[in-house]
């Protein structure tokens, strides 16, 4: 399945608890064999200010240019009716 987690990738990785969160959702998910995607608004910073290293290895695409999806877990925030 493809699922979209959504980020907010405004700060540091560490200034709250849901960009831990969404890194460990995505993990888990990719365990299963999932193609995993985070959802990021196109206001957002492309990354965190702290963890340019790991980038590589997550695929991040923007509210308004994401594919279809399987499954959408809202972490970061909460999509429109529309934008579902």
């Amino acid at each position: 399945m493809r699922i979209g987690i959504t980020v907010d990738m405004r700060h540091s990785m560490f200034s709250a608890g849901h960009p831990n969160s969404c890194i460990a959702v995505c993990e888990a998910m990719q365990v299963g064999g999932h193609e995993v995607v985070f959802i990021k608004k196109d206001t957002e910073k492309v990354w965190w200010d702290d963890v340019f290293g790991i980038m590589g290895d997550y695929t991040i695409e923007s509210v308004e240019n994401c594919t279809k999806l399987d499954v959408l877990i809202e972490v970061a925030f909460h999509l429109t009716q529309i934008q579902r």
